[in-house]
């Protein structure tokens, strides 16, 4: 057994780090739950604190040695739940009581919704990949603290849920988030991302549609040798560029392309329609497509048949309406949108995909229609779920 040196010579990192993954919880909150990873050689209280409503004070659990066990608050009470907004940013601030002894190694804050999760890292001693991951408190820690959080100081308050500090250890006024991935720059280790996940930037990586961090390129020719086979997701927050909107015959003149649902089909008679862009700056001219298999999460009686048509006509989501949009749309149906999961839909879309490939036809996205006498709902770019967003998964090969 590992036991604790308390002694000041005792060496440790010291990261605050406040961030949330894997988005925001949406829906009806139904949990929120407080982990904390510790060490006590004394007699330590934690008191949980939410919007400035104090909780629960709960003693530490665990005694002066070396563990992975963790002191865990589940709350349920509907009182509690109340208190948490996922519209808005919830303060969270978690103060130690007779602390001089207590070791922390993280904490953190999770909400369970209806529709999702996420987590809050509210204090993590150790900088890594994954902030607060599970492990043992002695792989670091810190000493003798009063407060668990982060406070920068450049005005945008740290917390859970929608409108706080992407990056709440490093004052950053101005939220700069290059790649849309949830975390600031100045916090992000790929400020323009790392879309395949291999733990090189996609700045310089010789492949950035596909893992390989060996960077292996047998011809020297620049592109590593992963990209001649490669498949690719487009997402927003995860790669590539993606714009979607709903346009509704109801109001011809108003549109509003920050939504978290687009519409197909009708509502009180008049007809919704749902347009989507996707960029496809990361695959190589001259590739083959092999597939090209659009998704997104859909609510819908699944009675109907749903359509994709080719747009014919540039369109901006923030300025997009049904009058300025005009039916720019082939008539001629590209594929169906079916459903393959009580909320997902799919579709095929591989031959469209090829000609904005290869350039014989301009990429303006596509429209989703159906038949006015029912309707479907889809969640949009703008979905604090991150995974929940629309995506297109390409695969190629570059001849």
């Amino acid at each position: 057994m590992r036991y604790i040196r308390t002694s000041a010579a005792h060496a440790c990192l010291s990261l605050l780090v406040l961030a949330a993954f894997p988005g925001t919880a949406s829906g009806a909150t139904t949990a929120i739950t407080l982990i904390i990873n510790h060490a006590d050689c004394g007699d330590a209280e934690f008191s949980l604190y939410l919007n400035g409503v104090h909780l629960d004070t709960i003693p530490s659990v665990n005694g002066c040695e070396c563990n992975t066990t963790t002191l865990q608050r589940r709350f349920t009470e509907p009182e509690v739940l109340a208190l948490y907004n996922p519209a808005t940013c919830n303060d969270v601030r978690v103060d130690i009581a007779r602390g001089q002894n207590l070791l922390v190694g993280f904490a953190r804050i999770h909400v369970d919704g209806t529709e999702g999760s996420s987590f809050m890292c509210l204090h993590d001693a150790v900088s890594g990949t994954f902030p607060c991951g599970d492990r043992d408190v002695c792989d670091g820690y810190n000493r003798g603290m009063t407060s668990l959080g982060s406070h920068d100081g450049d005005g945008v308050a740290p917390g859970l849920g929608t409108g706080c500090d992407n990056c709440a250890s490093v004052n950053n006024p101005d939220q700069a988030d290059s790649d849309a991935d949830g975390i600031g720059d100045a916090c992000d280790p790929c400020p323009r991302g790392d879309s395949d996940g291999d733990a090189v930037c996609d700045a310089v990586d010789n492949c950035p549609a596909a893992a390989n961090p060996d960077q292996t390129d047998s011809d020297g020719d620049g592109t590593g040798d992963a990209c001649v086979n490669a498949c690719v997701t487009v997402q927003r927050g995860t790669a590539g560029e993606v714009a979607d909107a709903g346009i509704w015959e109801a109001f011809p003149d108003y549109g509003d392309g920050r939504v978290p649902y687009n519409d197909s089909g009708s509502a009180h008679g008049l007809r919704k329609q749902a347009l989507y862009r996707f960029g496809l700056d990361s695959i190589p001219a001259g590739a083959t497509v092999t597939s090209a298999d659009f998704g997104v999460v859909a609510y819908g009686d699944g009675d109907q048949r749903v359509r994709i048509h080719r747009i014919t006509a540039p369109w901006s989501e923030d300025a997009v309406t049904w009058n300025r949009f005009a039916a720019s749309y082939d008539e001629a149906v590209e594929a169906d949108l079916t459903w393959v999961g009580p909320y997902e839909m799919t579709a095929d879309l591989t031959g469209l995909v090829q000609t904005w490939v290869e350039g014989s036809a301009p990429n303006h996205g596509f429209l989703v229609e159906e038949d006015p006498h029912g309707r479907t709902s889809y969640r949009s770019s703008d979905h604090p779920l991150q995974s929940d967003r629309p995506w297109l998964e390409i695969c190629y090969f570059v001849p």
